[in-house]
């Protein structure tokens, strides 16, 4: 995996996931983020304030929500898979 370093030099490469950042490199990157314009530090703050919210109380199923799991967790003990060229046509429809 990419160091924090290089994700911050070549985004080209994709989604660079960093989960062992040190306070130092945390504090580094909020104090860059007060550089960015307007737009994209609300767009950090939002989601940051979102991370935060996850951690303050479960999250709780709707109704609609838990019958899905259910019927996901069915379709498991009946082995019902989609199969490798299902999943295969379904990503390539949306990589277009």
């Amino acid at each position: 995996m990419p160091d924090a370093a290089y994700c911050a030099r070549d985004l080209r490469h994709g989604l660079c996931y960093i989960s062992d950042m040190t306070k130092e490199e945390i504090q580094a990157l909020l104090e860059r983020v007060l550089t960015w314009p307007q737009s994209m530090q609300q767009k950090a703050a939002e989601a940051l304030l979102g991370i935060e919210a996850t951690g303050a109380e479960p999250y709780v199923l709707s109704q609609d929500e838990r019958r899905g799991v259910e019927r996901g967790l069915e379709d498991v003990r009946q082995g019902r898979f989609a199969t490798d060229a299902e999943m295969a046509a379904l990503f390539a429809r949306y990589r277009q």
